[in-house]
């Protein structure tokens, strides 16, 4: 039976029980829990963004380390010129992008940041974005994700 041996055990085991993943490996370090802001339109996700990747900052994570990961291009556009983050990845700075477009990329921190519009994401989209997340993900959106993955409400 196969074991993810790339996400901590918090994020696979949301994988696992939310996005039939495979199982955790029991090696796995425990990574941080997963969260959930709600944000109920693209401003507010776009703000909330914007200062979770100000307290990254001020804490000083390594902002090649953290990757934005968006329901739509609208959103990346939005997010790219606001915090001046780069949609082309490098080891350097921030990225932001699809699930699509970051699919095989992997941060150590991942905010997955969808909209209203984007709220019925499938499966599959889903899945991309937080398996995209090694130790730490942050989901911003409508209530409706948070419920799809059954993740508690937190604050920033």
């Amino acid at each position: 039976m196969p074991r993810n041996c790339r996400n901590a055990d918090a994020i696979a085991t949301l994988l696992r029980r939310r996005l039939d993943g495979a199982k955790p490996s029991p090696a796995a370090p425990p990574g941080w829990p997963c969260r959930f802001i709600e944000a109920a339109d693209l401003d507010s996700a776009a703000a909330i963004t914007g200062k979770l990747l100000a307290n990254y900052a001020d804490a000083g994570r390594q902002p090649g380390s953290i990757g934005v990961v968006v329901s739509g291009t609208a959103l990346r556009d939005h997010l790219a010129n606001a915090f001046r983050l780069r949609i082309e990845p490098d080891d350097v700075n921030t990225c932001v992008g699809t699930s699509h477009r970051l699919k095989g990329l992997e941060f150590d921190t991942v905010i997955m940041a969808i909209d209203e519009t984007r709220r019925h994401w499938r499966r599959l989209r889903l899945y991309i974005g937080v398996s995209r997340a090694v130790s730490e993900l942050v989901v911003v959106g409508p209530a409706s994700v948070a419920e799809r993955l059954a993740l508690q409400h937190s604050k920033i």
